[in-house]
């Protein structure tokens, strides 16, 4: 996209949620009840982070899916979808 074609709201949105994600996984840690997969646990735990992990696990993932969904409808309201696939697959493709 342009840079005067982009809609700088969800790219702000879009560093949030990676900002949360990140508080996400460092209060895994401090759970009260840490999943046993987890393998960085803590003796000090908190209420508080175990309250934040069970809240903010909910919409995390799922906003970032619709952002990505989103720019990708007006990306195929610009070109159709075999150029769209195709410029994909290239991106995917080249290093860097």
């Amino acid at each position: 996209m342009k840079s005067a074609d982009r809609l700088v709201r969800l790219d702000y949105l879009r560093t949030l949620i990676i900002m949360l994600i990140v508080a996400f996984h460092f209060s895994l840690t401090f759970m009260a009840q840490a999943p046993q997969w987890w393998y960085v646990k803590n003796s000090q735990t908190s209420i508080l982070f175990t309250l934040y992990v069970v809240v903010a696990d909910v919409f995390m993932m799922p906003v970032l899916f619709f952002i990505a969904g989103y720019v990708m409808t007006l990306s195929l309201n610009k070109t159709d979808i075999s150029c769209f696939v195709k410029k994909k697959i290239k991106e995917l493709d080249s290093p860097g």
